[in-house]
């Protein structure tokens, strides 16, 4: 029974030291826990837990084109153009990676498959609008053929004014998916080398041929983020290369993240980008404010003026001129796009120069609306909110060598703007919300453990510590009587003899006390 009991103090001496060294271990290292979760849990592969929601996501996609009301003026002296916003045609957009390739790398290559599908409730409008705006295949060969001999603009020339007009109108769903037929496009697919390029497709809109198409948006190479964390979501190459060959300096990076996984540990000081095939150009976010989505801290970035910026602003960015300089405000998209005479910006021309909205009447800027930004949660680098917003825009220009835009106004012509919104859902903030607390909870949670460590090892130990007391104490007493009657006796000697026997008077030795018994 004795042996069992000491046993029984043993462990609880052993679980109450392990608890205590455990307890304030932990107190210490609860954001290296958090860090080592997000090292295992984070990087993608076919068996990690993100990879569902990346394999599959979705978000809002809305469009909205502009209506160009007084067409018909158009080469009246001073004319400005006037527009009428339509919209939002909303559509809920899908993305699926397909033909993924695990790299030994620690890459994973793909294509991605897109749908929209048309959401009539949250739309402002139906696909069967009618909308008028300037005619993009006519614009585009007098603009790719801006350059020829004066022969053969001749010849594009009269042909151009037989078969097609400066303006159109058409339905939503024309100038959107289903695209529209332009005798001119025709002529240009059977004999492609007449304009020296290529054209995808037979019909002209601006999503023509998108829709379930796994081609469009290029091959893409992603960092699974396996040997290093900082790497999370990151691009590595875009068509198998590292930059885009129609762009020179910082235009041609291809680098940051395509929206979805950014890396833990953000930062207010450290930008974040963005790379989006569709504009063939990464977008540098800056820091603005801190701010809470869902009950969840966050930094929002906000897309730099660099992204149209003429070198005006930062003199690197004068890459993004590429033979027309323009005023701050939108960059030359032409090379990317089979040398249309577009250009991006920001919608409503949000952060240009005033040269652009003086140009035409109907566009308001307004931050709230028109910015591109996005709200990360900066421990984990999850994207709690994101607004991507870009406006595209035709140029229209004088050709002295095409009769049809020889005496043309030189305008920047908005045509339409989209936005791709996604915000995170519920599960996945009070997820978030859970292993966010570890570093905050987790210290009152190690001293719990430890407290609770030091008391088993006092629960084990006091009762041998009260047992050695209680053992020691009478012996204490007995040395103490002994050493009183050995006083006596040497003081006197012939009293002691007489009463007590020298022989009766011993000392028993005081038992064994141990702190182990």
């Amino acid at each position: 029974m004795v042996c069992l009991v000491m046993e029984r103090g043993a462990i609880l001496a052993v679980v109450g030291i392990l608890l205590a060294i455990i307890g304030t271990v932990l107190s210490f290292n609860w954001g290296f826990i958090l860090h080592c979760i997000f090292v295992l849990e984070l990087p993608l592969s076919p068996i990690s837990k993100t990879y569902p929601s990346w394999q599959k996501s979705a978000l809002t996609a809305n469009i909205y084109l502009f209506n160009w009301t007084n067409p018909e003026q158009l080469l009246e002296e001073n004319y400005v153009p006037e527009f009428v916003e339509i919209g939002p045609y909303s559509f809920k957009e899908t993305f699926e990676k397909v033909n993924l390739t695990w790299n030994a790398n620690n890459t994973v290559t793909f294509k991605r498959i897109r749908h929209w599908y048309f959401d009539p409730e949250n739309s402002n409008g139906t696909m069967k609008d009618n909308i008028t705006m300037l005619n993009v295949v006519p614009l585009s060969a007098s603009y790719i053929a801006r350059y020829w001999s004066t022969f053969s603009s001749y010849a594009l020339s009269t042909g151009m004014r037989m078969m097609s007009k400066v303006w159109i109108t058409k339905p939503a769903k024309e100038i959107l998916f289903d695209g529209y037929d332009d005798p001119l496009m025709k002529i240009v697919n059977a004999a492609p080398s007449l304009l020296g390029t290529t054209v995808p497709g037979d019909k002209m809109g601006w999503y023509y041929g998108r829709n379930g198409s796994s081609e469009m948006d290029g091959v893409l190479n992603l960092f699974t983020a396996a040997d290093d964390i900082s790497k999370m979501g990151r691009i590595h190459s875009w068509n198998y290369n590292t930059r885009i060959p129609v762009y020179d300096g910082e235009c041609g990076n291809i680098t940051g993240s395509i929206g979805e996984f950014f890396a833990p540990a953000q930062t207010r000081e450290k930008p974040v980008y963005i790379f989006n095939p569709d504009i063939c150009r990464s977008i540098k976010l800056e820091y603005m404010e801190d701010t809470d989505i869902s009950g969840l801290p966050a930094y929002r970035y906000e897309g730099s003026i660099s992204l149209v910026d003429n070198g005006t602003v930062h003199p690197s960015t004068s890459c993004g001129c590429t033979g027309e300089c323009l005023p701050v405000g939108v960059y030359n998209y032409s090379m990317c796009r089979y040398g249309i005479p577009a250009f991006l910006s920001y919608p409503h021309f949000y952060r240009a120069d005033p040269f652009y909205l003086r140009q035409v009447k109907g566009l308001k800027p307004d931050p709230e609306r028109h910015r591109f930004d996005i709200a990360l949660e900066p421990t984990s680098g999850v994207p709690l909110d994101i607004a991507g917003r870009i406006q595209l825009n035709l140029l229209l220009q004088p050709n002295e060598r095409n009769r049809m835009y020889w005496n043309m106004p030189r305008i920047m012509f908005p045509m339409l703007w989209f936005e791709e919104l996604a915000t995170v859902s519920s599960e996945d903030v009070w997820e978030l919300k859970l292993l966010l607390m570890l570093p905050v909870f987790g210290p009152y949670i190690s001293t719990l453990v430890a407290v609770l460590g030091l008391i088993l090892l006092t629960i084990a130990v006091l009762p041998k510590i009260l047992h050695y007391a209680r053992c020691k104490a009478p012996h204490l007493f007995l040395r103490q009587s002994s050493e009183v009657k050995a006083t006596h006796r040497i003081l006197s000697k012939n009293i002691i003899l007489t009463t007590v026997p020298r022989g009766d008077v011993t000392v028993k030795p005081p038992e064994q006390c141990s702190l182990l018994d």
